[in-house]
């Protein structure tokens, strides 16, 4: 291990940023990344700007190729780090790290993801701390010296977070081949052969033979609990993460707060697998894929000993629109929908031979997200493991195995 000055790491390009005033300089091809695109992806892979080849001509020598390492250097966001997939620019709130031949890119990405802290410390306490290419720059980091060492540590986490994109990709395809299936069923009826009549209250067609009942009569909403009732001692050692709103939508975080188990209701606890639906604010509605939890007021845990979990939530995710059009209207100052909103929201049944069979289909479905989900969180935990132990040599591997991938040698 040594201690270097990051500008000893590679070449450190500043972006800047086309003339916004100049005809045809925006709208093309080529990724233009500021620092609100940036997320928990390794990659930026939208932009909401993009380059035409003139506006890109503009900035030519700020050009950053694939596998530079870009660190966003201001604001609230400062320290957040992403790879380049290819050739791209970034505007000036972005200072991006070229690695020479001495060093691995995988493992430079990784090395400034453990950094954050240390570049707002450097960038100071003001209202918009900002961190200047020359003061990145001198920032001093210990690295490993031996490029075949970085190169396995930065492989074998590369190969963590691919497998976790991986299961975010099939969730993605699993998710809209349900919301394909859920519309032919129960919105288009292509697989219904009975006779359709007109529904005054649906203000629509629906099946003859098929009931209607609200939202509420299909699933039991249970409201989350006060947590600040069950709050956990600094020495709890058996505690829960409370859910909110920003947990249901983020995932936990480090700082999400935490119960003591003991003294936390049983019937407030969520696991993988159970159906959750913010009711205010954003209204954010997804399926738990994470550690058991504490379940925060504000939230709903939705449960059914009548129906499976898809065709609740289904039902659910087909008001959510309307719901969130409630909840826009009433934001007085938090929006929210009441339980006379899923009373008035409506659900079509189809008999129970039929829905038998939609079962069949769809649960497995749900089931292979949910696992994929449970994986993923498997798989970061070990990665945030993993990562300061290699980093600080901690923990070698051996740089001679030879099970590395094979792209990016």
């Amino acid at each position: 291990m040594k201690k270097v000055e990051i500008s000893e790491i590679g070449e450190i390009v500043t972006g800047n940023t086309p003339s916004t005033k100049e005809e045809g300089n925006y709208g093309g091809e080529i990724p233009f990344i500021r620092v609100s695109d940036f997320s928990d992806d390794v990659y930026i892979r939208d932009t909401e700007k993009t380059l035409t080849e003139k506006g890109a001509n503009e900035v030519k020598n700020k050009e950053i190729p694939e596998y530079a390492v870009m660190v966003s250097c201001i604001g609230n966001g400062l320290g957040k780090t992403a790879m380049a997939d290819r050739k791209c620019f970034t505007n000036q709130q972005i200072n991006s790290v070229i690695p020479s031949d001495s060093y691995h890119p995988w493992y430079v990405y990784y090395l400034l993801t453990t950094k954050q802290e240390k570049f707002q410390n450097y960038a100071g306490g003001s209202a918009q701390p900002i961190l200047s290419k020359t003061k990145f720059g001198n920032i001093e980091v210990e690295v490993h010296s031996d490029y075949k060492v970085q190169k396995k540590i930065g492989n074998t986490l590369r190969r963590l977070d691919e497998k976790r994109n991986l299961n975010e990709k099939i969730n993605e395809n699993l998710d809209g081949i349900i919301e394909t299936v859920y519309t032919s069923w129960f919105v288009e009826f292509d697989t219904y052969e009975g006779e359709l009549i007109y529904d005054e209250e649906l203000e629509n067609e629906r099946p003859a033979d098929w009931d209607r009942r609200s939202l509420d009569e299909i699933a039991n909403f249970l409201n989350g609990q006060r947590w600040q009732k069950f709050e956990a001692e600094d020495d709890a050692e058996e505690t829960l993460p409370v859910i909110k709103i920003v947990e249901l939508r983020d995932g936990i975080q480090e700082d999400s707060d935490r119960v003591n188990r003991e003294e936390a209701p049983e019937d407030y606890f969520i696991r993988a697998g159970d159906v959750v639906f913010s009711w205010s604010a954003s209204l954010v509605l997804d399926i738990w894929k994470e550690e058991e939890a504490f379940l925060n007021q504000h939230l709903f845990k939705v449960t059914s000993d009548k129906f499976p979990r898809w065709f609740y939530y289904m039902w659910i995710r087909y008001h959510l629109q309307r719901f969130r059009h409630i909840a826009d209207s009433r934001k007085t100052t938090m929006g929210h929908i009441k339980r006379e909103h899923l009373e008035e929201a409506k659900v079509l049944i189809p008999d129970d031979r039929t829905l038998e069979k939609m079962n069949e289909i769809m649960s497995p479905i749900l089931e292979l997200q949910v696992n994929s989900g449970k994986e993923n969180g498997t798989l970061a935990e070990l990665r945030d493991t993993l990562l300061p132990k290699l980093m600080s040599g901690e923990m070698r591997l051996d740089p001679d195995s030879n099970n590395e991938p094979t792209n990016n040698d």
